[in-house]
């Protein structure tokens, strides 16, 4: 017995010790965060335990999430999330988001309750990888988690394309994204 978990244990230690970890995620180098607050719409996401997920939608059947971003007195940004409007069984998730001192483009986020985020597993960083007008990437430096934001519920398919070719460029693996439909 001792030697079967050997056998198959040793080589996966091994393998998570020599994993080289992705180079430093490029993110944008300001961050206008007065533009932001309204309304955006969450055109593909990948998320951490995508694929564990049984009640997520893989064909991207559904229409694009509606967030309502509005920033805080204290800094941070709080993020509604209204998913399944189309379906009638919605739901909303409330996130709130902070930048870290050292960059306005690298955000903590947690979706936790208020009084469970003292708890650093409470938190995860998504990083402004691009940003216009219209226009919000985000991803974490792990490349589990993506985000693609629009103002509008619908992005010209070359542009929509590009953003994912930058993506992919930084190491996503943009073939899980779950894409609402377009």
């Amino acid at each position: 017995m001792a030697n079967m978990v050997m056998a198959v244990g040793l080589p996966a230690v091994q393998a998570w010790l020599q994993r080289v970890p992705p180079p430093p995620l490029a993110t944008v180098s300001e961050v206008a965060w007065a533009a932001l607050p309204g309304r955006w719409y969450e055109l593909a996401h990948l998320v951490r335990g995508d694929a564990q997920s049984p009640d997520s939608d893989p064909a991207g059947d559904g229409g694009p999430a509606e967030i309502h971003v509005r920033l805080r007195e204290d800094g941070r940004i709080d993020f509604d999330t209204l998913r399944g409007a189309d379906s009638g069984s919605s739901e909303t998730e409330r996130a709130v988001a902070e930048p870290r001192p050292e960059s306005a483009a690298q955000l903590r986020v947690s979706s936790w309750p208020t009084w469970l985020q003292w708890l650093p597993l409470a938190w995860h960083d998504e990083w402004v990888m691009h940003l216009d007008a219209d226009v919000w990437l985000l991803g974490s430096p792990q490349r589990d988690v993506l985000r693609l934001l629009c103002r509008q519920e619908r992005l010209a398919g070359a542009r929509f394309e590009a953003l994912l070719d930058l993506a992919h460029a930084q190491g996503f693996p943009v073939e899980r994204l779950r894409v609402a439909s377009r």
